[in-house]
């Protein structure tokens, strides 16, 4: 048996991840809109067809329309990030030089590439970096948060129209969810709560947006997960420098230190053009609507 946090681990990290820059749109067509800056829908597409093209190049692969939705998505994320890391670091007076972001590059070395990322992209993103960092730092006690607690159940099938009938099923019968799930070749059932807090990465799912007795879908290399949310519970955290430091890759860094974001997100507005996902104004993360449907 699996538990609920391996299989979300698993299916937050199988996607081709891209690192964009924000940037303002002159297209009428806007992926998200941040404030009064619209970002170009057009350019969300363009960023993922560069890191698209590198990954299919680099590992001869064909990319799935599940994982470029997914990829889109995360282009988007990051885009508002930037916005919004834009709008607090000259809120609450933190400085970034382009000499700071060079040596932060210099420093990363290899690992300061991204597959398809341009040179303005990847400054972009280390400048995102010393911002959350200088946003963190500022706060020795840490920087208050809003947590979300999900627990789920649910299990993984091999095809996405299985998916969508096992969901059908488990809404429309919620008596027989215990024996599908018992009867799966891979079930997993709740253990502890899963944390934004302590796996922000896994937002991308969506499960933290989500409310109990939703069941939605979520898709990973072989398959699909059905999940469905039995519990949701909202908690005062913080966040700290240590907290940060603890990540093991700039994704990770990004997506828990964004979560200081979140009132900067309500006070400035952010919304996402529905045909690329939902706003998660918790997680900082664009995730996909319609239950992943």
């Amino acid at each position: 048996m699996l538990s609920a946090r391996r299989i979300l681990t698993t299916a937050a990290s199988a996607v081709i991840v891209g690192l964009a820059a924000a940037g303002c749109a002159t297209s009428a067509t806007a992926a998200a809109q941040v404030g009064d800056v619209a970002i170009s829908e057009a350019d969300i597409f363009a960023r993922s067809s560069a890191v698209v093209s590198q990954y299919e190049s680099s590992s001869q692969t064909t990319a799935g329309l599940e994982s470029v939705s997914t990829l889109n998505r995360t282009q988007t994320t990051t885009a508002i990030r930037s916005q919004l890391l834009a709008v607090a670091a000259a809120e609450q007076g933190v400085e970034v030089s382009d000499a700071q972001v060079n040596d932060a590059i210099a420093s990363a070395g290899s690992a300061a590439g991204q597959p398809g990322a341009s040179q303005a992209t990847t400054e972009q993103t280390f400048r995102d970096v010393l911002r959350v960092e200088g946003l963190i730092s500022s706060r020795p006690t840490g920087v208050p948060i809003t947590d979300v607690k999900v627990s789920i159940e649910g299990i993984s099938v091999p095809t996405r129209d299985e998916a969508v009938a096992t969901r059908s099923q488990f809404l429309s019968d919620p008596g027989s969810v215990d024996a599908v799930i018992a009867a799966a070749a891979a079930p997993f059932q709740p253990g502890e709560p899963i944390s934004l807090l302590a796996e922000p990465t896994s937002a991308n799912t969506g499960i933290f947006n989500s409310q109990p007795g939703e069941v939605i879908l979520f898709p990973y290399p072989d398959g699909y997960y059905v999940l469905r949310i039995l519990d949701r519970v909202e908690e005062p955290a913080v966040v700290t420098i240590n907290d940060l430091a603890s990540q093991q890759d700039i994704e990770g860094l990004l997506d828990l230190g964004s979560l200081v974001l979140q009132p900067v997100g309500d006070t400035t507005g952010v919304s996402v053009n529905p045909r690329l996902g939902v706003w998660d104004p918790l997680s900082l993360q664009v995730v996909p609507g319609g239950s992943g449907l």
